[in-house]
């Protein structure tokens, strides 16, 4: 089987249509908390299955190293959880291996926007704003409140992708 690197749903999705002879698969996550519930959920009903095994791992979400690995010709992970714009760009530069829409189900069933040609996402989730409130006597209302360190003072932070 050649190797390849999809999202983790479609990946676990596919071992559970039943391969011909229990076949290991080697799962790269971002770790913490997230793994945790992966390997409840996806994961150990997997191995209690008999298809396989799952050799999870982690990383910290560097694309260079899923390049360098389908560049040399030496992919070792099965499956790797990415976020939604680098499964788009990988998908785009070949680093990911397009998935048969029909080995996953009706992609009518899947929230809208969840399914792609590379991966399937495996959970949502949103960022919001928030402040504490006992420290600002005035709630800030906008992002331009947001900015403004002289009516409201102190540290602000944003994750690093957009």
């Amino acid at each position: 089987m050649k190797s390849s690197l999809h999202c983790i749903l479609a990946c676990a999705v596919l071992a559970a249509t039943g391969a011909a002879q229990a076949q290991d698969l080697t799962v790269i996550s971002f770790g913490g908390a997230t793994k945790a519930a992966q390997d409840k959920a996806y994961f150990k009903p997997f191995d209690a299955s008999g298809a396989g095994k799952v050799i999870a791992g982690e990383y910290n979400g560097e694309m260079a190293k899923v390049k360098a690995m389908v560049n040399v010709g030496k992919v070792t992970w099965d499956v790797v959880e990415v976020e939604s714009p680098e499964l788009l760009r990988g998908c785009d530069e070949g680093l990911f291996e397009r998935i048969d829409p029909a080995a996953i189900g009706d992609e009518s069933k899947f929230v809208p926007g969840t399914f792609s040609e590379c991966g399937v996402a495996t959970y949502v989730w949103s960022m919001v704003m928030a402040y504490d409130s006992k420290r600002l006597a005035k709630a800030p209302t906008s992002w331009a409140d947001f900015w403004n360190v002289k009516d409201y003072p102190g540290k602000r932070g944003l994750r690093k992708g957009a």
